[in-house]
Formats: C-alpha cells, structure tokens, sequence
C-alpha cells in the first residue's frame, strides 16, 4: 500500500510537469508563421501530423454525403492520428483549419491544449496500472523506479506536449503491457489484448507484426490457454478488419499497411545502398529511382490518381527495393549497422527544437543546436545504457523467465522494425522496455553503495 501511494504521488506530480509543458508549447508554438519558401506554416502542426489534420478535414466533409468507410483519401500514413483529430474537433468545437478549401491556416483559438491534457491524463492513468502490477512481480523499489523514469525520462515526456503519434502509441503500449503481465486473464483478457494491439497498429503501423512475438509468447508461456489465445487473435483480426474493409469500400481494393510503410525502403535506404554499390552520386541514385518508378507505372499502364493503381505501384516499388538489398548484402547490412547506432542514441529536446525550425527534423539535424547537443546526448544515452546492461544481468534472477523472454523480444522487434531509417524520434517505443532493465540496474547499483556505506 506504501508503495502504490508513492507511485501515486509521482505519477501526479509526473501529470503536473506534462501538463505545464503542454500549457508551455501551445503558448509559444500555437500560431501561424511565413515560411522561409514565403508559404504559410503552423510552429506545431507540420508534417505527419499536418497531413493526419488535412486527412480528418477530408472526412468531416466526406461525412455530410458519404458513410464513414467511404471517406477519406488515400491510405498513405497511420490510420488512428487522423480519427483523434476528427473526434477532438467535433467534441470541442475547434475547427481544424480557418481556410478548409486550401487547408493551410491551422485554427489558432487554443482549444488544442485539450487533446494535449487528454494525452497526459490517458498516458499516466495507464502508467499507474502498469507500476501497480509491475510491484506484484518484482520488489516495490524497482516498480517505483520504473514509475520515475517512466514519469520524467527526457525522452518520452516530450511527446506527451506535443501533436505526434508517440504519446498515445506509448499509453497503448504500457496499458497492453499491463494486461499482458498478469497472471490471471480469462477470455475476456485475451480479447482485450487483441483489441489494443489492434488500436496500437492503427496508431503506428509499426506495431503491425508485434502479433508475432506475441503470439511466440502466448503459445510458450499459455499453452494450456489455446482457446483464449484465439480470443486474441480474434480482437486483432477485428481492428485490423476495420482498416481494410475502410480501404476496400473507398479504393475497391483490401489493404492494411499504409503507403509510407511501402514507400520508406525507397526514400530512406535504397539511395544510399545503390550510390554506394554503383559508386555514384546520391542525385544519380535518386534519378535511377525515378526511372525505376517511371518503368514500374509505364510497363504497368498506371494511373496514381487512382487509389488501386496507387497500391499496386507501391508494392511494386517495395519489392524492388528489397530485390536491391538482397543482391547486396554486404552493402545493405553495413548501412543497417550504422543507422542502428544513431538509431539508440536519445534525444530529449527532438520534441521542442522540431517546434523551433520551420521544416520539423530536416532543419534541426543540419542545425547548430543540433550539433551542440550531440555530445551531450551520447554521455546522457551511455549512461543509461550502462545501467540497463546492470539491470539485464541483475534480471535474471530477480524476475520471472517469461516476463524476460516477453521484455527483450519486444525490446528486439521495435528496435528493428525501424533501426534501419536510423531516426532517433523512433526508438522511442523501445525504453518502455529499457525501464525496467534500467529501474533493476538502478536498484542494484544503489544496494551496492549503500552496502559499502555499512561496511
């Protein structure tokens, strides 16, 4: 009871730091600037999370003559982000943009500090089931350390003060976790979990394939269970159906990855690999792409206005570039190792410096704030890193083996799902994880001291 009232206490003060972050960055960020381009632009919505806010203005329109699974454009990013804001305007009466033909003026009324309050308020409650739970299977000091960096790691509060997919991801994540971890489910504990997986990929289609693992668990650690493990797969299946049935009534085609999950290998990897391999420039390597895509729409008689045609080409181009990585192997994995070491290294101040810079990453990363903060953050991204290696070693003996078997193949499969694009923004999922290899090095470490401290 002590310890639930500690993990209380952080998780409030946690909730309070969140919030005044939040309060902070829509006082400075929420506004409409001039881009350098001369073109308007919002300090907060930009990029992805400009076009999820584009895509919701579509279908608040869509919906005065169409149904709910007519609407829509095409399904190029994640399917959730774009329904959040939908469900915020319509519930706060904000409207997404002041010139909805042109959809360049984001509305400014700061109404947008609610959805931010939501993501803190829905982050914390499900840290606080995680934390509780996590006591009844390791001491209550190392619950209460996975709490605190939980709480105020750097790296993971940022997203909750902004308008990125990761804050709710994150809440999803835990709040799976949770569940996942407890030693009694009944059916509707398996359904449950299904469901949230499936709510996880809608946010982030990385998340697609974590069923995998998984599912790898469940029939190692649960197989006298097989019939809640169809229960599992059935709340899955469902949410994932949601998405392709909306694909098919809108396109005629049934699809679930969004185009940018097919698109990514071209953009970021193949034409470093094929300037590398060819030794040329990266401007040829991108032209010898275009020419690719320009074979692949011709020799296929394509139209991309066309959404069936659309998916087709992005397939296309998909297996293309896998094609490329598998005649070069050496290549492709020396390119994946380097990206995987950036990958890792944190970034506390991603969040607020993409606010500062007009173009969101691309300008910060060729910034002199950038540069400054590299160091800093490698001293910082060791130091954390030193004390999960403590904590794994420490692991095995202080929690059970299939909590261990569950933690590192999950840590495995977000980390390289997306190590290879090498952005640091997505190894956020990762330190969930971490959190807890972390709190037991952290535990270990102070026992250690304070035992020399007696002696």
């Amino acid at each position: 009871m002590i310890s639930n009232k500690k993990i209380f206490w952080v998780i409030f003060f946690g909730l309070i730091v969140s919030v005044s972050l939040s309060l902070f960055n829509i006082s400075k960020f929420d506004k409409n600037i001039i881009l350098k381009d001369g073109s308007l632009g919002h300090k907060m919505i930009k990029s992805d999370i400009l076009y999820h806010y584009k895509i919701a203005e579509d279908i608040k329109n869509d919906l005065e003559n169409k149904n709910y699974f007519e609407t829509g454009g095409f399904f190029e990013r994640n399917y959730l982000p774009s329904k959040i804001f939908l469900i915020f305007s319509l519930i706060s009466g904000e409207e997404l943009f002041d010139d909805k033909e042109n959809k360049t003026i984001v509305s400014t009324n700061n109404k947008k500090i609610n959805l931010l309050i939501f993501q803190s308020l829905f982050y914390f409650l499900c840290l606080y089931f995680f934390c509780t739970e996590l006591s009844k299977k390791t001491n209550n000091q190392i619950g209460l350390y996975v709490c605190i960096f939980l709480s105020f790691e750097p790296t993971i509060l940022q997203w909750h003060s902004s308008f990125w997919t990761e804050s709710i991801f994150l809440s999803l994540q835990i709040l799976f976790l949770s569940i996942l971890i407890i030693d009694r489910k009944n059916s509707i504990s398996f359904l449950l979990l299904g469901l949230i997986l499936g709510f996880m990929f809608l946010q982030r289609s990385a998340a697609i394939f974590y069923v995998v693992p998984v599912l790898l668990y469940m029939v190692i650690f649960f197989k006298n269970h097989t019939f809640k493990i169809v229960y599992f797969l059935f709340g899955y299946l469902l949410i994932c159906s949601v998405v392709g049935y909306n694909n098919f009534q809108r396109s005629g085609v049934i699809y679930f990855s969004p185009g940018d999950q097919k698109f990514a290998f071209a953009e970021y990897m193949l034409p470093t690999i094929i300037s590398k391999n060819e030794k040329i420039s990266l401007i040829e390597a991108y032209k010898k792409i275009t020419n690719k895509e320009k074979e692949i729409i011709d020799s296929n008689n394509l139209n991309l206005d066309i959404e069936k045609d659309y998916v087709l080409y992005s397939q296309k181009l998909r297996n293309y570039s896998f094609l490329y990585f598998i005649q070069n192997p050496i290549i492709t994995f020396n390119h994946v190792i380097k990206k995987s070491l950036h990958f890792g290294v944190l970034d506390p101040v991603w969040g607020y410096y993409t606010h500062v810079y007009d173009r969101d990453g691309k300008d910060y990363i060729n910034s002199k704030d950038h540069s400054f903060w590299i160091k800093y953050r490698i001293i910082y991204s060791l130091l954390i890193y030193i004390v999960v290696a403590v904590g794994l070693l420490d692991s095995l003996r202080k929690i059970e083996i299939k909590t261990n078997f569950l933690l590192i193949l999950s840590l495995l499969y977000f980390f390289f799902i997306l190590s290879w694009m090498g952005k640091t923004r997505y190894f956020t999922p990762c330190l969930i994880y971490l959190s807890i290899y972390f709190s037991i090095g952290l535990n270990k470490i102070l026992a250690f001291k304070n035992k020399k401290k007696i002696n």
